[in-house]
């Protein structure tokens, strides 16, 4: 796996708060190359944040579930269903 610049977090070790920095370029990838990776981003960053939870004594710390984007979704956020 190449290592690259073109994504970045950010940590303010103070303020407790971070960030993500995105380079110029990013929008010009495959979309379903970008989906995949940022999928793979989400997985990790929610077992961190489940792990955080659950060594804070929070029971049943789960993380972030994805939902299936079907045409129902789209009508049901537009309004239309």
């Amino acid at each position: 796996m190449k290592l690259t610049n073109e994504v970045r977090l950010r940590l303010d070790a103070y303020g407790a708060e971070g960030g993500i920095v995105i380079a110029d370029g990013w929008e010009e990838k495959d979309a379903l190359w970008r989906a995949d990776v940022v999928r793979d981003w989400i997985g990790d960053l929610t077992e961190l944040y489940s792990d955080a939870l659950l060594d804070m004594g929070r029971k049943n710390a789960t993380g972030v579930q994805f939902i299936e984007l079907t045409d129902d979704y789209f009508q049901l956020v537009r309004g239309d269903g």
